[in-house]
């Protein structure tokens, strides 16, 4: 979940966003543990480690995963104000990963 970047950012801003991103990753962690179930209860594996889902399995995995991404949850993130950032440079994957977390308008 985790990347570094090579984007310097005010000290007060980079805990803000460290602070979100732990918050986040134990809803991510099993978010993606029920889902690696759920592929596992419905799968079949093969010899080479994978798993295989298919006909009604398949369907009601979707099924499942689906409700699991309907899943909401209230998670209070320090939102950065966007004056903030100015004189900082992203690429746009930095600040779509960052949108959720700035608050104001261009």
């Amino acid at each position: 979940m985790r990347e570094s970047s090579s984007t310097e950012l005010p000290v007060k801003i980079a805990f803000a966003i460290i602070r979100d991103i732990k918050a986040l990753e134990p809803i991510y962690m099993a978010a993606d543990d029920l889902r690696s179930r759920e592929i596992q209860k419905h799968g079949t594996a093969q010899e080479d480690g994978g798993i295989v889902v298919e006909g009604e399995a398949l369907e009601e995995l979707n099924k499942r995963l689906s409700e699991l991404g309907q899943c909401e949850n209230d998670i209070p993130l320090d939102k950065i104000p966007l004056s903030s950032l100015d004189g900082s440079s992203f690429t746009i994957d930095e600040m779509n990963a960052l949108y959720v977390l700035i608050d104001g308008e261009a």
